[in-house]
């Protein structure tokens, strides 16, 4: 992102977390099989109220990198809506898929976010 301008209708508070996301997401790009993409682009797809196919794209693609973690046997026991095909994730169905994810690992999400680990 050197010497890239920063949008003035970005917030700037928000500048240091957005772009480091950019680089990450950039940065794992083939190993999380991304399309590429502007910071432009993901600044804009982050700034505005309206679904984005970008950031619908991103959310699958890490969920993809999540799947063995997710369906590990232990996080069966959590599901709420039956077993789930990761097959079929795309990007209009992410959502349900995050849904059950964090439903199925809420009480270790829960101990993580309280310091429990």
């Amino acid at each position: 992102c050197a010497g890239f301008p920063m949008p003035a209708w970005f917030p700037a508070q928000c500048a240091p977390q957005a772009l480091g996301s950019y680089s990450f997401l950039r940065s794992f790009s083939r190993l999380i099989r991304l399309s590429p993409f502007t910071p432009t682009a993901f600044l804009v797809a982050l700034a505005t109220k309206l679904p984005s196919a970008l950031l619908s794209e991103v959310f699958v693609s890490l969920l993809r990198l999540l799947e063995p973690t997710v369906l590990s046997p232990k996080s069966f026991t959590g599901l709420q809506r039956g077993v789930l095909d990761w097959s079929f994730v795309d990007i209009t169905s992410w959502e349900c898929y995050y849904i059950d994810a964090v439903a199925m690992h809420r009480h270790e999400i829960k101990d993580m976010l309280d310091g429990n680990n």
